[in-house]
């Protein structure tokens, strides 16, 4: 088995493992159904390769923490391969790229950020922003 191969592998365990934890977790707690939980896969020192694995694995969703890594693994994926979370802390000199490459912005440092963020999707032409 090559390195790549055994690499896959382990990811497509690990996901199996989570995603049996929710399926236990959803069973625990009844008034959560599994489809309000989104597995949210996080690629912080992942190369785009596996990232594309994991999407060929089901996954939907990929989290980063930092913009600027973001931004090369999104042009190499895809902007339409993946919903795309911004996990980490936000600088405001990269909010607008941000919003550019996200469909999702997890930080929030402070309720000012909003009126930015809002002003930022509103030049983007989305109408129903979800930052």
């Amino acid at each position: 088995m090559t390195e790549k191969e055994r690499a896959v592998q382990a990811l497509s365990e690990r996901i199996a493992n989570v995603r049996a934890r929710i399926r236990c977790g959803r069973r625990a707690m009844r008034s959560i159904a599994t489809e309000d939980i989104t597995l949210i896969a996080i690629s912080k020192t992942h190369p785009a390769e596996l990232l594309r694995e994991a999407l060929n694995l089901g996954l939907t969703d990929l989290g980063e923490n930092r913009v600027q890594e973001a931004e090369g693994k999104i042009l190499e994926v895809g902007r339409q391969a993946a919903r795309w979370h911004l996990v980490g802390h936000l600088q405001s000199n990269k909010t607008k790229r941000a919003v550019q490459l996200f469909d999702y912005i997890h930080s929030l440092d402070s309720v000012s950020w909003l009126s930015v963020w809002s002003g930022c999707a509103k030049r983007r032409g989305e109408r129903n922003s979800r930052y």
